[in-house]
């Protein structure tokens, strides 16, 4: 029996052990108003792997909890926290993680943000395309300083390409990130370096 208006938290224990806790789950004499307000609505972030963040407050009246979940989008991303809690004016983060995107095209989600009495809003994120590396140089002989031609650069982790006559290589469709060369040609010792691939 509750005495007094107010919004009250509940818990439900189960055989002494396992406990289920709704905070603001009891309201009496309250009749909440609540507004869901997203700040942003909208992200545009990079193709790389990353987080982005939102914030959830209550535009309305009274306090409620609400609830996020992901609603399109779950094979590439999460909620790493502020998955639920209360809904107030002040306002509550909301973080999401997400995978690289090598699929060539942006791809989008939504995280669905829920409270008791008020109407559900939608948070979408838009993810670009990460666009393959390239990279390029030659090899060439230290004393004269001229291309080897039809020399082979190895890359590890990779593969390795043939230069063309003048001693240049190239390298395609190259994740981002830190690469060793391996230079060989015929009566040529081989050489090494290192060379990051471009964002």
């Amino acid at each position: 029996v509750y005495q007094n208006p107010g919004s009250y938290t509940v818990s439900l224990t189960m055989n002494g052990e396992h406990t289920v806790t709704r905070e603001n789950y009891i309201l009496v004499g309250v009749q909440p108003a609540p507004v869901i307000a997203l700040t942003p609505e909208t992200d545009t972030v990079s193709g790389h792997a990353g987080m982005a963040q939102f914030q959830v407050r209550n535009t309305g009246n009274g306090e409620v909890n609400y609830r996020a979940s992901v609603l399109q989008g779950g094979a590439w991303l999460g909620i790493s926290s502020g998955m639920q809690g209360a809904l107030t004016a002040e306002g509550a983060p909301v973080t999401v993680t997400f995978s690289v995107n090598l699929t060539g095209a942006a791809r989008t989600a939504q995280v669905l943000v829920e409270a008791p009495y008020a109407v559900s809003r939608v948070y979408t994120l838009v993810q670009n395309p990460l666009v393959p590396a390239t990279f390029s140089g030659v090899v060439r002989d230290a004393d004269t300083e001229m291309g080897i031609p039809f020399a082979r650069v190895y890359r590890n982790p990779g593969n390795s390409v043939v230069c063309d006559e003048s001693g240049v290589y190239f390298f395609s469709n190259v994740e981002p990130g830190d690469y060793q060369l391996y230079a060989s040609g015929t009566g040529y010792a081989p050489a090494s370096i290192w060379r990051p691939a471009d964002p």
